[in-house]
């Protein structure tokens, strides 16, 4: 039959996981011996390679959504679309804004604002692909890069998400809260640098806004949002 020996990695009380070792005849206690010297010598540099890995990943996550951050965001979109230009593939990027959010965090306050936003990125995030990604773009706004999406596609997920979150209200203790969100939509041109894409997104975003909110609007090829003063700051809110 198989002989197997396994250790459980442990290290000033953190686990750090397993190890197996098995085949088909018994393992010698010199064979043994020299596993757990090799485990041994090899256990530090796993736990400082674990938690350098943590570190990263806590360094691209938001802490609050669990989405990815926007220094994230920026890495991945400048990946994606290099690979779009050198593929010839297609992506879309999605600006996502919570409609009234400041009347929400005024309203029922900061806490409730704080789940309302953790909500809204769990149905956004349910509605994409496996292959998408949720960022938080900065307050209530969030980024959605789809790679090898054609506007056609990017405008389905988009309208996905914007109907998965004005079907029902949020439930947060006794209060009932009604939500919905604006989307742009920016089909991206080859040889773009990302930020004009973003900002072309933020314009679709904008118009989005201005045309009443709970809405999918679509970038023009030649775009950028207006710098939010005085009645623009009124509309993004």
């Amino acid at each position: 039959g198989r002989h197997q020996i396994d250790y459980q990695l442990t290290l000033q009380g953190s686990a750090l996981g397993s190890l197996y070792f098995w085949r088909s005849y018994r393992f010698k206690e010199v064979e043994m011996e020299a596993l757990e010297s090799l485990i041994g010598s090899l256990i530090y540099p796993l736990r400082n390679a674990t938690l350098y890995r943590e570190a990263q990943l806590a360094a691209l996550t938001d802490p609050l959504t669990g989405a990815a951050n926007k220094r994230a965001m920026d890495y991945q979109l400048q990946r994606d679309l290099s690979m779009a230009n050198r593929y010839h593939q297609e992506l879309t990027f999605l600006l996502v804004d919570i409609d009234h959010f400041k009347r929400i965090n005024d309203t029922y306050g900061h806490a409730t604002g704080d789940s309302v936003l953790k909500a809204v990125v769990q149905r956004i995030s349910r509605c994409c692909r496996s292959s998408d990604t949720v960022f938080r773009f900065g307050g209530e706004e969030f980024g959605v890069i789809l790679a090898k999406a054609n506007l056609a596609d990017a405008l389905i997920i988009a309208e996905r998400m914007r109907m998965a979150v004005a079907a029902d209200p949020f439930i947060c203790g006794a209060n009932r809260i009604p939500v919905t969100i604006s989307i742009g939509c920016a089909p991206y041109l080859h040889d773009e640098p990302a930020l004009a894409l973003v900002e072309r997104a933020d314009a679709a975003l904008y118009r989005a806004k201005r045309a009443g909110r709970n809405r999918t609007e679509t970038a023009t090829q030649a775009e950028k949002a207006p710098e939010p003063h005085g009645a623009e700051q009124a509309i993004r809110a």
